[in-house]
Formats: structure tokens, sequence, C-alpha cells
């Protein structure tokens, strides 16, 4: 872990925060919970990041949140490899039987980009567990192989100039100086063999189809920011061509792929929205 990663479970552990690990059938899932009325919120991060990564946003908004889930992914933080391949089925399972485990009522589903399609992929498999769902730069819009391999390339990072440039793409609206450490972090990491395995599985068949979009619940919205800048531009004309009328997709103007990082209040404000409409 980073020093900016320990001060930040010390900071979540201040707020009614604990560490759970919860045994799925790929693996032990460290999960940090934190217990509380009203509706829950599983939280559900991205690719090479970890839960404890949305505590600016989860600070924003402690006082009207209840119970809290912040798994990180299988391979990912402090959760055990996936037992059965390095792919994004494996950590979909693991986060599902998670949610299965620590949530005893329909919850509310929060995610970015790998985390907002196993969101996706959660919702539309087991309806009746998520009460409502927000999404912000959704990973899983269907693309060719080639126009899948060219994201790809953004995250075959070898150095810290190669991290250096994600964090420009995934953070277009911060300073040199938060490249500057995010790219260190992300070299790191994104360079760890399983990570890699993991991103070089990802296939046409793990993309998510209509029919499971239809399935999503009454209370849905999607994020896709005008400064989208990691994913592919056809992935956001998927979604809008295969949407439900239901979801509400919305694309604030200066938004880019970490926008959860980047305009906390602005996603703190959507998910107060998503909770009330439930």
């Amino acid at each position: 872990m980073s020093l900016v990663e320990h001060y930040g479970l010390w900071r979540l552990s201040r707020a009614g925060f604990s560490r759970h690990d919860v045994d799925t059938s790929e693996g032990r899932v460290a999960t940090w919970i934190r217990p509380g009325g009203g509706v829950p919120v599983v939280m559900l991060h991205g690719v090479s990041a970890r839960g404890v990564h949305y505590r600016p946003l989860i600070e924003r908004m402690l006082p009207e949140l209840g119970t809290v889930v912040l798994p990180d992914f299988l391979g990912h933080g402090e959760s055990e490899m996936p037992r059965s391949r390095a792919h994004i089925s494996a950590l979909c399972r693991g986060i599902g039987e998670v949610i299965e485990q620590t949530v005893d009522e329909p919850a509310v589903l929060f995610g970015n980009s790998m985390g907002g399609y196993a969101a996706l992929k959660f919702a539309a498999s087991r309806p009746e567990r998520v009460r409502g769902l927000l999404v912000t730069s959704p990973a899983g819009g269907a693309l060719t192989d080639a126009q899948r391999n060219e994201i790809m390339q953004h995250f075959l990072v070898d150095d810290w100039a190669d991290g250096r440039a994600l964090a420009r793409r995934a953070l277009p609206a911060s300073g040199a100086l938060l490249h500057w450490i995010i790219g260190f972090i992300k070299a790191r990491q994104l360079r760890r063999p399983h990570i890699r395995e993991m991103l070089s599985n990802v296939v046409q068949e793990d993309d998510l189809t209509p029919e499971e979009l239809a399935r999503l619940p009454a209370v849905s919205r999607i994020i896709w920011g005008t400064r989208e800048e990691l994913l592919h531009p056809l992935q956001r004309s998927w979604f809008l061509d295969s949407l439900p009328e239901h979801v509400v997709f919305e694309e604030p103007e200066g938004l880019g792929h970490s926008s959860y990082f980047e305009h906390t209040e602005l996603v703190a404000d959507r998910l107060r929205q998503v909770l009330s409409s439930v």
C-alpha cells in the first residue's frame, strides 16, 4: 500500500469502518464496512484501484449514508488472487458473492470504470438485490477486437512516463503534481502480471448486452463526462443506443474518467438523488 492509501484507511477507520475478510468461491475479498441504517450503499472501484480511493466521496456524504460496503476486487488491494484465473468474470463473481454476504437487503450500487461494469452486471443478474444504481464512465460497452485493443494500450504501463500519461487521461482536470503522484502508483500497479493478464483476457463475450441493460432497476443513472479520454467514444454511442428509456444517461461538461475524484460534489449530488429516489 502507498502512504496515501494507509492514510485513507486510517481516516475510514476513524469514520466507523472496519475490515472484514469475505470468503468467496474465487478467493478472500478484503472489504471495509461501516454499519448504519437506511439504504445500504456498495461502492466498486476501477482496475488497479481499490475501495479506499472513494474516501473523499464518502467523507463528503458521511452524515447522509447508512451502511457502506467497500470491497477490493480480487487481485487488487489486500484481496487474494482469483482462484480460477485472472479474468473479469472471476472478479465480478467474487464481488457478487461479497454483496450477497454483507448486505441483507437490496442496496444502491455505485461504481466507476471496471466497478461500473461490475455494478451493471450484478444489477442485471440479480435485480431483486439492487434498489438503485449510479455508475460513472462504465466499461463494457460493445466494441470490436481492434477497438478494445486500442483502449487496452492505455493500460499497458511499462514505466513512470506511461503512468503519467494514463493519469493525464484519467484526470484531465488535475494538475501535473497529481499526475506525477498517480502516475507513479499506476505504473507500479499496472505492471503486475495478473493485472496485465486480466486486461488481455477481456474478449467480446464479456461485453454488456442490451438485454442486460433492460433489466436494470427503475432508478438507474450513468454519468459519462465530456472529457472522457480513457474509454472508446463508440462505447458512449453503444450505451446511448442500447439503454432502456428509464435509465438516465448524463454527460456533464468537463468531467473525465475519474469524476468521483475530480468532481466529487457533483457525483455526491447524483448519489444523493439516487438514494432519495429509492
